[in-house]
């Protein structure tokens, strides 16, 4: 497999547009877990399972993202031990306390990641 090269122009351009991707969705996964989180206190299942994965896949990216373009703004801490919990809550099959970690720990998380990335 051949490697790409890019010229700084090129990586800088797409560096730009990753960034406005990020800035993008942030806020969608911000809603997305609202609406994860909603579901959970009202013991709506299903709704949650599948809506679930989806964010799990979109923090995943935003990290992704992040680590590359604006690493100084992940407290690997803080992000580990929300994971952590938002894991356990999953394999207890514990809806509530899932819905209390995304409300009280992951959304704040989320909110603090836009407030850094649209500086």
């Amino acid at each position: 497999m051949s490697e790409v090269k890019l010229t700084q122009q090129e990586q800088d351009e797409l560096n730009a547009e990753v960034l406005e991707s990020l800035k993008d969705y942030l806020p969608k996964l911000y809603s997305g877990l609202e609406y994860i989180q909603e579901k959970c206190h009202n013991n709506q299942v299903e709704q949650v399972d599948a809506a679930l994965i989806d964010a799990l896949e979109g923090i995943k990216w935003v990290i992704d993202v992040m680590v590359v373009l604006h690493p100084e703004a992940i407290n690997y801490g803080q992000v580990n031990e929300v994971l952590t919990n938002l894991l356990d809550a999953m394999e207890n099959n514990d809806k509530g306390t899932l819905g209390d970690v995304i409300e009280y720990e992951l959304l704040d998380m989320v909110k603090e990641w836009q407030g850094k990335v649209c500086e």
